[in-house]
């Protein structure tokens, strides 16, 4: 009997040690726990795509020459001979002749601004006939392709239209320009949507909306006349199209023979440009651009006074020329320069270095020459600057550079003009400004002659 106990005691703890091991195995696994997992995470860039359509009327009738439908206006395929898209393509002027267009923006799924570039590449006589001479035009000069009178004898009239073809009563408003093709269409920029003004709404900061399939449409009409152009809009809301009544009358009565025989060509483009991060943008006139300021310096080499004492401690700081104008300043001391870079590339049409001058206009000239360069080492040379410029606000022009990266201040002043413990050039920031009305409209737009 006690043999049995021994036996079952000993199975017993066998078995306790076994339970004991089974929890240990068991507690490896036995934990809470859960796990959620985001696949296939995206960044992709959005797309500012600008496409354009056109409907055409010549003197009432559907014109299939300049007549196209979307398209980007540099593929090849439009329905001039050679493939180009042409907004005018008439060959044989006469006065009263007439036409009508509405020109169709459309962009891919953002927000943009959008602006129109038009400019007269020739207004050219183009011979001379016994008409146009007796009637006081001088001989047609081979050299000169600007010398002819039709840009005088055309007028023209664009608005923004709701996509009828028809000048309406209210759109009266919405006129963007009006006057003779000299006038409206030499060099000029029009702000279809800025900060400053959207031609649909007369709202500012309203830019226009596009969407994935192009469908968000922005129409411009455009009516021309070979005479006087008068504008006879259409009752509201009962415009059809130009071939009952395109809201304006032509009187060719006003046309002269001077200009028989003329030829005037133009270019049109069109901007798409993204309003995110981009708020302030102007089609005309001038800004500071993203990236447009210094945000480092990479090397300093201070000059001395004049009277070689150096610079004191507070106009030595080179971090004092970074970001945008303060009022506080570095002096670069007599023959001094400093390498600033910035925020990142630049692509603008003036770079302004600001100077800080107390008593500007009684206090003599301090100048400075700028270099800018791509990569830090080979510098470009594009003029001086001094505190006499405006405001001390000094511009140099860098249109014709493709990338800016590093801007260089070398202290150019005269120390004759100056007192003894005089220190040079001033420096408060320097900026890159774009300036619409001076650069060629970017190739996000479209051309047609």
């Amino acid at each position: 009997m006690d043999n049995l106990r021994d036996k079952r005691r000993i199975v017993k703890r066998l078995m306790l040690v076994t339970f004991a091991l089974a929890g240990l195995v068991g507690g490896t696994t036995a934990y809470f726990s859960d796990t959620e997992t985001s696949k296939d995470n995206i960044l992709q860039a959005g797309a500012i795509d600008l496409k354009i359509d056109n409907e055409s009327y010549y003197n009432g009738e559907l014109w299939d020459g300049t007549t196209w439908g979307l398209a980007n206006l540099d593929d090849g395929n439009g329905p001039a001979s050679d493939g180009r898209y042409l907004f005018f393509d008439f060959h044989d002027l006469k006065p009263g002749d007439w036409g009508e267009d509405t020109i169709s923006l459309h962009v891919s799924n953002n927000k943009y601004w959008s602006c129109m570039d038009v400019e007269i590449t020739m207004d050219d006589d183009n011979g001379s006939v016994e008409p146009e001479l007796s009637y006081g035009d001088s001989p047609d000069d081979l050299e000169d392709y600007m010398d002819g009178e039709l840009a005088d004898e055309l007028h023209f009239v664009f608005w923004a239209d709701d996509g009828d073809n028809v000048l309406e009563e209210h759109e009266r408003q919405y006129i963007i320009a009006q006057g003779t093709a000299a006038d409206v269409l030499g060099k000029s920029t029009w702000a279809l949507a800025d900060s400053n003004n959207n031609a649909w709404l007369h709202e500012p900061n309203s830019p226009l909306t596009g969407d994935d399939d192009y469908s968000n449409v922005y129409y411009v009409g455009k009516a021309w006349c070979f005479g006087d152009l008068i504008l006879d809009p259409v009752a509201d809301n009962e415009g059809v199209d130009p071939t009952v009544d395109g809201g304006v009358d032509c009187m060719g009565e006003t046309a002269t023979n001077m200009t028989q025989t003329d030829k005037l060509m133009a270019d049109v483009s069109f901007r798409a440009v993204q309003y995110r991060h981009n708020g302030s943008f102007v089609c005309l006139g001038c800004e500071i651009i993203d990236n447009g300021w210094v945000d480092d310096w990479t090397s300093f080499d201070q000059g001395l006074r004049k009277d070689g004492s150096a610079v004191p401690g507070d106009r030595s700081d080179p971090t004092k020329a970074l970001g945008l104008p303060d009022s506080q300043f570095v002096s670069l001391g007599y023959g001094g320069e400093i390498v600033l870079e910035f925020l990142g590339p630049v692509y603008g049409s003036e770079v302004s270095v600001i100077e800080v001058t107390y008593g500007r206009d009684t206090y003599p000239e301090e100048s400075a020459d700028v270099y800018v360069s791509a990569n830090g080492s080979d510098w470009t040379d594009v003029g001086e600057v001094t505190n006499h410029d405006d405001s001390g606000v000094g511009t140099v022009d860098v249109t014709g550079i493709s990338e800016i990266r590093y801007v260089k201040i070398v202290d150019t002043t005269d120390p004759s003009k100056h007192g003894s413990t005089s220190d040079g050039y001033d420096l408060d920031a320097v900026t890159a400004v774009v300036c619409w009305d001076d650069v060629t409209p970017a190739a996000v737009g479209a051309t047609a002659n």
